[in-house]
């Protein structure tokens, strides 16, 4: 005849309950009577078991409990502890500036600042000139050409690896579905945002990248035209430019710094550059008169434009900068 004896459940595995006796622990089979009562076992549960050869039992009864959890599955509890932890805001980046002694631009970033400054507008001018209104996807091509060249001078002889790759073609990415995202609201978008966080985070190659390619890429939504190797240099140049200003020691890496500096870029920059490519594509002739016009009736949208980035750059710069330092840290990215 089988014995009889008292233990504690102290863990449940797939249908065997694991009782810990006086002598030792059995592993237990629970009898078909607890499904038909909707009674199961827990940890912790004082039970009654019968023992059989070896350590196996089966489990008998359970006896009256004092306290049930449900989640975890516990009962006959003597203390309940509870442990919170209370999650504090990371505290800003230290390096809100660059070091004095990193602040020396590169050679690959001074032969960046040439092509960039020099070869794509020479580029924009000659295709204009010679395809006027036509043909803008091999300026386009000739465009994203030369955005590139710069970004892969960063990696001087060595080949890039996917995930160096990864967080740009992500970056771009986020700039796409944050341009489609608004498409209801006309220039409200977080592109020129993203654009500059971009240059801050991994230099200014990178964030003439970023933007332009976010441009060609999202203006397979928008629609392609004469003006998409405009808005591919204009964005592409306060990337650019964010990212050697920062490196400079030029521009603070803050939110209000960057949110100053998004508003007045995009009434320099992008403003100053893409009123006059709307005239020259559907002004009839070109002359000061046009060219004011344009300006006057571009300015509404310019504002709401800078207000964007103005918004998205105080929501974003901090927690964005502070990810893509972890990931630039944690993978050995490039700047």
């Amino acid at each position: 005849m089988n014995e009889t004896v008292q233990g504690i459940v102290i863990q449940s595995i797939g249908g065997f309950y694991y009782v810990e006796a006086a002598d030792a622990v059995y592993e237990c089979r629970a009898r078909g009577i607890f499904r038909k009562q909707g009674l199961a076992p827990v940890a912790g549960d004082r039970v009654r078991i019968s023992r059989q050869d070896g350590e196996k039992g089966t489990l008998e009864e359970v006896l009256e409990r004092r306290n049930v959890l449900v989640r975890p599955p516990v009962a006959n509890l003597d203390y309940l502890v509870l442990v919170a932890s209370i999650g504090r805001r990371a505290p800003p980046p230290v390096q809100v500036q660059t070091p004095v002694e990193k602040r020396k631009l590169s050679r690959r970033t001074v032969a960046a600042s040439v092509l960039i400054l020099l070869m794509i507008p020479v580029t924009l001018v000659v295709c204009v000139g010679l395809f006027g209104r036509t043909h803008y996807y091999i300026t386009a091509l000739l465009v994203m050409l030369e955005c590139m060249l710069p970004f892969f001078m960063v990696f001087e002889g060595r080949r890039p690896q996917a995930r160096e790759l990864t967080i740009i073609a992500v970056l771009c990415a986020l700039g796409v579905a944050g341009r489609a995202a608004f498409f209801m609201l006309p220039q409200f978008k977080p592109v020129m945002a993203l654009t500059i966080i971009a240059g801050v985070a991994f230099g200014g190659e990178t964030g003439f990248l970023v933007g332009a390619m976010t441009m060609l890429a999202s203006n397979v939504l928008f629609s392609q035209g004469p003006w998409t190797p405009f808005q591919m240099f204009s964005m592409g140049i306060i990337g650019f430019l964010a990212g050697v200003l920062f490196r400079k020691g030029w521009l603070r890496r803050s939110r209000g710094a960057l949110a100053v500096f998004g508003g007045i870029v995009t009434f320099v920059i992008y403003g100053a550059i893409m009123n006059p490519v709307s005239a020259l594509i559907y002004g009839a002739e070109m002359n000061w008169q046009t060219l004011l016009t344009y300006y006057i009736t571009g300015f509404p949208m310019d504002c709401v434009h800078a207000c964007a980035t103005v918004i998205f750059l105080l929501l974003l710069a901090e927690p964005m900068l502070e990810k893509l330092d972890r990931i630039k840290v944690k993978y050995g990215l490039v700047e």
